[in-house]
């Protein structure tokens, strides 16, 4: 997943890192990868949802890639695209707001294992599923 700049900023600070001037740079990385790591993980954590909504709400699709980590995308046999995305906490209230702009609300969203999570009406025979990639940087 991507780390924004202002993440490993704040991970820096977290972590109290402290880099030496006198000091080969070599002998100083491991120990702060250990403790940036540490202090990112705090960062990243993600909860997976799966979202339904009208493929006629295809802005939709954007306003959460804008928010989360899509990870994977169908379009089933009813018309409606079936998003799973990770989304980290944070970002949780600025997609709720951003998705009822283009879909006036009519959308469905839950955990994924949550047993209430929006399930794709059966796809037809020969419908293609798009599977996306996930971004590793």
């Amino acid at each position: 997943s991507v780390v924004a700049r202002e993440q490993v900023e704040i991970a820096f600070k977290d972590a109290k890192i402290k880099i030496d001037s006198e000091k080969p740079a070599r002998s100083q990385i491991d120990d702060i990868l250990e403790k940036l790591q540490t202090s990112l993980s705090l960062y990243r954590m993600e909860t997976d949802y799966v979202i339904r909504f009208n493929s006629k709400y295809g802005s939709a699709l954007s306003v959460i890639k804008k928010y989360g980590q899509v990870k994977a995308t169908t379009k089933d046999a009813a018309d409606f695209f079936v998003v799973e995305v990770g989304i980290p906490p944070a970002n949780y209230d600025d997609l709720m707001k951003g998705l009822s702009k283009p879909t006036s609300g009519d959308f469905e969203i839950d955990t994924v294992g949550s047993k209430n999570e929006p399930k794709a009406a059966k796809p037809e025979k020969g419908k293609k599923i798009v599977k996306e990639s996930k971004d590793h940087h």
